[in-house]
């Protein structure tokens, strides 16, 4: 419509001109009056093309209906983020860049054990444990420089004051400059993650004790052995040669000199026993044992034990 409006206005304008024209030369007849009719259709078609150029003004019911649209608009975005942003299954709160909490979701604040209240306000270096300070505080610097966080480990720490490692991934918010004025952080708990990772460490340490542990049973029982057979090579020639002087090869023996031989033979063959016995316990730890049965005498046996046992008073005396 408008530019059937413009064409109209401009063939009018045009149509004027040529009255006015003719009606300029005096001789001609109805020259004024031809004159005054062109500039009355020149004019005429110049407010036509004018009003034909002009956007239709919109009433205030137009303007109002529209305003309202933009602004429901841009509520229910609100609506919406908000909505994403406390039904979030992981923690999200909102720093600006001197490190103050101005928002945080429901899941933060029930994971930190405070009221929303004692959180907003706070600098976020309060909800950070102790071996991550230093960490954190780099951390924040770094994003203050490149505005940029991502799976950054920190353990923060609870109101109770128990500690847990998290990864911390933030993205920013500009104002409408493009200026860094904060940013979003998304807080996941790594907790059992880093549990599971912990067991799997510990079975491994475990391993390697065990596997150190089973080497020093090796080299003992190794030692053991070789003690024990070194140990048996001077006592079989005690025994020996305890033999020889019984036999008389060396002259006669009175009865005490012959109790003293016999002792020392005996004694001889208690360490032999010691030794085997020690040898034994190797073979049981290896697995390697191999039992012989054999008819115990018990008499023998107590002789034994009060031979072993009993004070030696008389030859101490002697």
């Amino acid at each position: 419509m408008s530019s059937f409006g413009s064409i109209g206005g401009l063939l009018i304008g045009l149509l004027g001109l040529l009255a006015a024209a003719y009606g300029l030369n005096p001789t001609t007849p109805y020259a004024s009056q031809a004159f005054s009719v062109g500039v009355v259709g020149a004019a005429a078609g110049g407010i036509i093309v004018w009003l034909s150029g002009r956007k239709p003004r919109k009433n205030i019911l137009v303007q109002q209906s529209e305003n309202n649209s933009s602004k429901n608009d841009s509520f229910q975005e609100l609506i919406k983020y908000k909505n994403l942003y406390e039904g979030s299954p992981v923690m999200q709160r909102t720093v600006n860049t001197d490190g103050i909490i101005i928002e945080c979701n429901q899941i933060y604040v029930k994971n930190f054990g405070n009221e929303k209240s004692d959180i907003i306000g706070k600098s976020l270096f309060e909800h950070t444990a102790e071996q991550s300070r230093e960490n954190m505080q780099k951390t924040f610097e770094s994003w203050k420089k490149s505005g940029r966080v991502e799976n950054e480990e920190i353990w923060l720490k609870r109101k109770d004051g128990s500690t847990f490692p998290t990864l911390l991934s933030a993205n920013n918010i500009y104002d409408d400059k493009g200026r860094l004025i904060g940013s979003n952080t998304m807080i996941r708990d790594i907790s059992e993650t880093y549990h599971a990772h912990k067991i799997v460490d510990d079975h491994e340490r475990q391993k390697i004790q065990l596997d150190e542990l089973k080497k020093m049973d090796a080299l003992k029982e190794e030692f053991y052995m070789m003690v024990s057979k070194e140990c048996q090579i001077p006592t079989e020639r005690v025994k020996k040669y305890c033999d020889i002087l019984k036999d008389s090869v060396a002259g006669n023996l009175d009865a005490k000199q012959l109790e003293t031989v016999n002792e020392i033979h005996n004694n001889a063959g208690k360490l032999e026993q010691l030794i085997q016995d020690i040898i034994d316990v190797q073979k049981l730890n290896g697995n390697k044992m191999e039992f012989k049965k054999e008819i115990l005498q018990v008499d023998e046996f107590m002789r034994n034990m009060d031979d072993v046992f009993s004070p030696n008073d008389g030859r101490k005396e002697d």
